[in-house]
């Protein structure tokens, strides 16, 4: 099975704006966000393998998934899709 999960909220979600490759951390909100779903993974299917982007925020999002998941294992990908 194959989860794509949208990172947890942080302030700036919150406020409207718009990140891009901004890299701020999640809200004490999204940390909370990523919880219930790593308990919610852990129940219906533990994951196996947690891959993430490397901005703060989805690398925050994947480490408590991948933590409160125990079976998982993480593997960060190096690299994001670059605008020339």
């Amino acid at each position: 099975m194959i989860v794509l999960v949208r990172h947890g909220t942080t302030e700036q979600n919150v406020r409207g704006l718009l990140l891009g490759r901004a890299d701020p951390s999640l809200s004490a909100d999204g940390v909370e966000q990523a919880r219930i779903l790593a308990a919610l993974l852990e129940r219906e299917g533990r994951p196996t393998r947690v891959v993430t982007s490397p901005l703060r925020r989805c690398r925050e999002t994947a480490e408590v998934i991948a933590a409160l998941a125990s079976s998982a294992k993480k593997a960060m990908e190096a690299a994001i899709n670059r605008m020339p």
